[in-house]
């Protein structure tokens, strides 16, 4: 049996691993959606892989609230480092994010589609903004408007960290805090509600907190604790269970119209919590699986614009969706690794090696033990969860 706080490398993959497959879940949801999609037994579940949204931000927060959680529980834990998390959150996203926002205009340059901006307009998608400005949100490259909501949270997580601080190492304070943040979501929603409100309101942070909170709470219950494999396959059939009758529709949940996406964030909680433990099922630290984990970031930002091209080129097989996919997921995948090889791993080895390497001989000369390699990498270096 181990829990969270065994920095095994399985616990890494298969985390790494199940948001690959979430990754190819998304791509696969936009082929269907850009193909005439005849009426098959399986055409209505290609349109659910929507699903994938409340999935990533719930792994986002899951993921990078544990060093903020295993502070403040475990005694002797030093705070993380504000300046290395910023730094290495900005490495892993701004590279990749610029590139494939480039590729995007150049793309649909000149072709007059609703999908470009050319005018000054396009240094709100440099810096973010795109989801606040009206008519601007899902341009350019359409799935880039998540990109804006997990920044967001990236930038408030040290000010969440420090609520997580200062409530101690009891965990009931710390999910009474964390269910704070989650009523001032849910009281944003009821005013963003009312007829009239703009849409840009229900693409922003506030908007989708409870969804990260939800994997926020699963990483206070988990953290430190042993998970064996009885509870890793309960919460895997659970938290399946409530996002399969989410998707499915048969789900009955009150205050539908207020809570929306919630059911499936906290099953998608529990699956969190069974895949970090080190009994997470072995399908997910397959080599595929784990190489489609590591392009997951490339396979979610190139899909889109390559289908574009695509489309351009009037090689698109709109009317046949298996043909498609496939063409759609070995170009995606190439996109990825090419991205992979000659700009994310660069950067990011550059930066682990600038934030690491003075990390270790502070805590050694203030008389601290330096963290783990692998649980700080695993805290600062793991790739963003992505978002459809």
């Amino acid at each position: 049996m181990a829990g969270l706080e065994h920095s095994s490398t399985r616990r890494a993959t298969a985390l790494d691993g199940l948001r690959g497959l979430a990754a190819a879940g998304v791509m696969a949801h936009h082929a269907w959606l850009q193909c005439a999609r005849p009426d098959t037994l399986l055409g209505p579940w290609w349109g659910r892989l929507s699903i994938g949204v409340p999935f990533f931000f719930c792994l986002s927060g899951f993921l990078l609230y544990g060093p903020w959680v295993r502070a403040a529980l475990q005694p002797g834990v030093p705070r993380p480092a504000t300046g290395r998390y910023g730094l290495r959150r900005a490495a892993r996203v701004l590279p990749l994010y610029w590139l494939a926002l480039a590729g995007s205009i150049l793309v649909l340059h000149g072709t007059g589609s609703w999908r470009l901006v050319e005018d000054e307009r396009i240094v709100w998608f440099l810096l973010f903004a795109q989801n606040v400005v009206p008519g601007l949100a899902g341009r350019l490259d359409p799935p880039m408007w998540t990109l804006t909501v997990e920044v967001s949270f990236y930038l408030l997580l040290p000010v969440f960290g420090a609520l997580a601080l200062r409530a101690g190492g009891s965990r009931s304070r710390q999910l009474v805090a964390i269910g704070a943040l989650a009523v001032l979501g849910l009281a944003w929603r009821v005013l963003a509600q009312p007829k009239g409100a703009p849409p840009e309101v229900e693409r922003t942070l506030p908007e989708m907190l409870p969804v990260f909170c939800a994997g926020m709470a699963a990483r206070v219950l988990a953290d430190g604790r042993q998970i064996g494999p009885r509870l890793t396959w309960a919460l895997l059939g659970a938290g399946g269970l409530l996002v399969w009758a989410y998707a499915r529709g048969s789900l009955a949940w009150p205050l539908d119209n207020l809570t929306r996406e919630l059911p499936a964030a906290i099953g998608f909680a529990a699956i969190c919590a069974a895949c970090g433990s080190a009994a997470a099922p072995r399908l997910l630290s397959s080599r595929p699986v784990l190489a489609l984990g590591t392009l997951s970031f490339g396979v979610y930002l190139w899909h889109y614009p390559l289908i574009f091209a695509l489309q351009r080129a009037g090689l698109w097989p709109a009317d046949h969706f298996a043909l498609a996919l496939a063409v759609l997921t070995v170009l995606s995948i190439v996109a990825a690794w090419l991205s992979w090889r000659l700009v994310e791993e660069p950067v990011l080895r550059a930066v682990q090696r600038r934030t690491s390497a003075p990390a270790a001989r502070g805590d050694r000369g203030r008389g601290r033990p330096s963290e783990r390699p692998a649980q700080a990498a695993h805290a600062g270096a793991v790739p963003p969860p992505l978002l459809a």
